[in-house]
C-alpha cells in the first residue's frame, strides 16, 4: 500500500515537474543556467521562447538581442530591438526606456570579432599618427567583418569627413543614423548632411514626424532652415525664435542670424533687422575656421555668405 502511494506521489511530481519546466519563469531561469554555462545556442533558443510568449516582455527582447549579438552579429540583435521599438515604443515605460538605452549602447559599440576589433584598435592608432587614409582603410576592412558596429562606424565618418570624401560620409551617417535611435548627435550631423547636400525634404519629412518638445536646438535650427528653403518661412520662423542663441555652438550660431534675416525679408516694415541680422552673420560666419573651403562646411556658409551679400547690397540701395 505505501510502495503504491509513493508511486501514485511520484507520478504526480513528475507531472509537476513537466509543467512547471514548461512554464515561462522556468524557461527564463533554465535560459541563464546554459548561459552562465556558455550555452548561447541552448540559452537563445529558451529565450526566443519566452519572448515568443510575451512579445511585450522588454526584459526577454533584451536577452534575445544580447545573444543574438553573440551568436549573429550586431544586425540581426540591432534589429530585434529597433523591432519591438517600432512597435512599442509609446507603450514603454521611463525605467524600461533607460534598460533599453543602456542595452544598446552596450551592444552596438562591442566587439564580437577579434579580427575587427584589431583593425579598429590599428585604425585609432593611425588616427592619432594623422594618417587617416590608412585607418580608413582598416576600418573600411573592419566594417565589412563587423556590420553595426557604432565605434567603427564613428571612426569611419570622421576619417571620411577628413578627408574630404564627403558623399562617403554622408552615406556612413546615414547608415549609423539606421541603428543609432538613442543618440540625437548622429541625427543632428545627418541632419546637417542632407542640409548640405540640399535634401530639404527630407529634412522636412522628418520634422514632421517628431514632437517639437523633443528636439535639440541643432535638430530645431536645421530643421527652421529646411522649411524657409522649401518655402515655409511662416513655420521656420516659429523654430528660429524659440533658439536661444547660446544653445548652439559657435561654429553654427551665425546660421541663426541668417535663417531670422531671411524670414524677416518678406515682412513690411522689417528691412533695419534684416540688415541687423545679416550683418552679424556675415562677420561671424566669415571668421570661422569652417568658412574655409577644404573643411566640412554643413551650412555651406561661403555660399550663404556671398547670397547674404548680394541681399544686404539690395538693401542699402532701396529708398
Amino acid at each position: 500500500m505505501h510502495l503504491l502511494r509513493w508511486i501514485f506521489w511520484g507520478i504526480v511530481s513528475l507531472k509537476a515537474v513537466a509543467v512547471n519546466t514548461t512554464s515561462l519563469p522556468s524557461l527564463s531561469v533554465a535560459a541563464d543556467y546554459y548561459f552562465s554555462k556558455n550555452d548561447y545556442s541552448q540559452a537563445l533558443s529558451l529565450w526566443e521562447e519566452v519572448y515568443k510568449s510575451q512579445p511585450s516582455s522588454v526584459q526577454a527582447m533584451l536577452k534575445v538581442s544580447e545573444l543574438e549579438l553573440l551568436l549573429k552579429g550586431h544586425e540581426p540583435s540591432q534589429k530585434t530591438v529597433l523591432d519591438f521599438l517600432n512597435h512599442r515604443r509609446q507603450f514603454i515605460s521611463t525605467y524600461d526606456w533607460k534598460n533599453i538605452q543602456s542595452q544598446l549602447e552596450l551592444t552596438q559599440s562591442r566587439f564580437v570579432k577579434d579580427e575587427s576589433q584589431s583593425l579598429y584598435f590599428q585604425a585609432v592608432s593611425k588616427i592619432n599618427l594623422g594618417d587617416f587614409s590608412q585607418a580608413l582603410a582598416l576600418l573600411n576592412q573592419a566594417n565589412i567583418l563587423e556590420k553595426g558596429n557604432l565605434l567603427i562606424l564613428e571612426a569611419k565618418a570622421n576619417c571620411e569627413k577628413r578627408l574630404g570624401f564627403f558623399n562617403k560620409f554622408y552615406e556612413t551617417l546615414k547608415t549609423a543614423n539606421e541603428i543609432a535611435v538613442v543618440k540625437t548627435r548622429w541625427t543632428e550631423s545627418l541632419l546637417e548632411a542632407r542640409y548640405h547636400f540640399k535634401d530639404y525634404g527630407e529634412i522636412v519629412q522628418w520634422f514632421e514626424k517628431r514632437s517639437e518638445q523633443g528636439l535639440t536646438p541643432r535638430q530645431r535650427l536645421t530643421s527652421a532652415l529646411a522649411l524657409i528653403e522649401k518655402g515655409d518661412e511662416k513655420e521656420g520662423r516659429a523654430l528660429l525664435l524659440q533658439i536661444k542663441e547660446k544653445q548652439l555652438a559657435e561654429v553654427i550660431r551665425p546660421m541663426l542670424w541668417y535663417g531670422l534675416g531671411r524670414v524677416l525679408m518678406k515682412e513690411p516694415y522689417s528691412a533695419g533687422m534684416v540688415i541687423k541680422h545679416l550683418e552679424r552673420f556675415v562677420a561671424s560666419a566669415s571668421k570661422l575656421e569652417a568658412f574655409q573651403p577644404q573643411n566640412w562646411d554643413p551650412y555651406r556658409l561661403k555660399e550663404k555668405v556671398a547670397e547674404a551679400q548680394l541681399f544686404l547690397a539690395d538693401l542699402k540701395q532701396s529708398p
